[in-house]
């Protein structure tokens, strides 16, 4: 049954955009406090937008929920003011006017799942993904793709994400294991490691607490609403980080031999930039979030979707040392 529903007129944005502010206030304005003591278990979200383009690029579901769940758990104390009080919950994003969002919040669970078969409905037993460029995932996704022949992506599609963890926190969308998994499926949804086309899901379902699952394991559904040809990817991951450098180690590959120091190949003031230069300087992680962070609100918390970028895009020996994000110069071929 459904106990509340909210709709809120105005342009959906995206979390770490220069839309996010406004479209937050929009809703602490029409959002009512919680009515339900933490009854809650999940909701669902329907949004409308005005484009399915961003500044002529796509975007995904999943980064429209972030702002939303902000303000409806964090600000209106839904869920008992705390995301990892959401057992599950749903997102669908389509073009139409007026542009808005629907919520609807349930005390018991209530997930549709479209009517037909899935095409991929497979169990991964984990490890889960902690980021978007983990192996781990993407490899047993790409496995099943090649042992099926599937010469197809999605032209649009419906994803489902069912954990196996009880505990785990799915409301905690930048950073948290959902997107890491979703990133991951690449081998499914097109795109690399670092520029997953997960913008082709147009209803993204997850829920956490299948006991049926193994421990650590996550039931991985998708329904294609549409195919395109698209040949079987030659993915090459990348081997296990070498052991850390001393700190000599650090100053003598950092300059070089002492030659030529490490040039930012990046757009200067891009956040990719800030993160770049921030590496070169041997900042710490505090320092580089906060930096990212006055870019655009909540850019800190994506650090390891840019120092990925710098890895896979630049390739870049960028990596996380301590409390610190250190360059080491070109990836060694």
């Amino acid at each position: 049954m459904r106990e509340a529903s909210i709709w809120i007129e105005g342009e959906p944005a995206t979390f770490a955009t220069k839309g996010e502010a406004p479209w937050k206030q929009l809703l602490h304005e029409n959002v009512p406090p919680s009515a339900l003591d933490g009854r809650e278990t999940g909701l669902s979200l329907n949004f409308s937008v005005s484009s399915l383009l961003r500044h002529g690029q796509p975007f995904d579901v999943d980064n429209l929920c972030d702002p939303v769940f902000s303000v409806l758990i964090g600000q209106k104390g839904w869920f008992g003011g705390k995301k990892p009080g959401l057992a599950w919950w749903s997102a669908t994003k389509r073009q139409g006017t007026p542009p808005g969002c629907h919520i609807a919040i349930y005390a018991k669970r209530s997930i549709v799942l479209p009517s037909q078969s899935p095409f991929w409905d497979e169990v991964f037993p984990g490890p889960l993904s902690v980021h978007g460029t983990s192996p781990e995932l993407a490899r047993w996704a790409l496995a099943l793709r090649v042992a099926r022949g599937v010469n197809w992506i999605p032209e649009k599609c419906s994803l489902y994400l069912g954990f196996a963890d009880a505990n785990l926190n799915i409301g905690d969308i930048s950073t948290g294991r959902v997107k890491a998994a979703v990133d991951c499926l690449y081998p499914w949804l097109g795109g690399t490691a670092s520029h997953g086309e997960d913008w082709r899901v147009e209803t993204l379902i997850v829920e956490r607490g299948l006991e049926h699952l193994p421990e650590g394991a996550v039931n991985v559904r998708l329904w294609e609403h549409g195919r395109i040809s698209a040949d079987l990817p030659d993915v090459t991951f990348s081997a296990p980080e070498k052991r850390r450098r001393t700190n000599d180690q650090y100053e003598q590959r950092l300059m070089n031999g002492g030659k030529v120091p490490i040039l930012n190949p990046c757009r200067e003031g891009t956040r990719i930039w800030t993160v770049c230069q921030a590496a070169i300087e041997r900042k710490t992680l505090a320092d580089v979030r906060a930096e990212l962070d006055r870019h655009a609100s909540g850019a800190g918390a994506r650090l390891h979707d840019y120092k990925a970028d710098l890895r896979y895009g630049k390739k870049l020996d960028i990596r996380i040392e301590g409390d610190r994000i250190v360059c080491y110069g070109a990836l060694e071929r």
